[in-house]
């Protein structure tokens, strides 16, 4: 199989939640010649950010987000209060 090309490289590195500077830099280990002339310009950085904003086709390759705790309704607040009278 051949090699992927430097911005198809970018791209996967991208969407496995990788910043420009470390994109940059495993390109390089990678081997591949030029990366801040091929990575240069607003275009193509605001393109590689949105590919790691975008949901990733193979999510065992990307950390899960962290879990938000759901806020706590009015009524939920209420009936914790009644139950918690009751017991004593």
């Amino acid at each position: 199989m051949p090699r992927p090309t430097l911005i198809e490289r970018a791209f996967e590195l991208a969407r496995m939640g990788a910043t420009m500077s470390q994109i940059r830099a495993q390109l390089r280990r990678d081997g591949y010649e030029l990366v801040n002339e091929q990575l240069t310009g607003r275009v193509i950085a605001r393109q590689l950010r949105a590919a790691g904003a975008a949901p990733n086709p193979r999510p065992h390759t990307r950390m899960p987000a962290p879990r938000r705790k759901q806020p706590i309704g009015a009524a939920q607040v209420i009936a914790e209060s009644n139950t918690s009278d009751q017991d004593g």
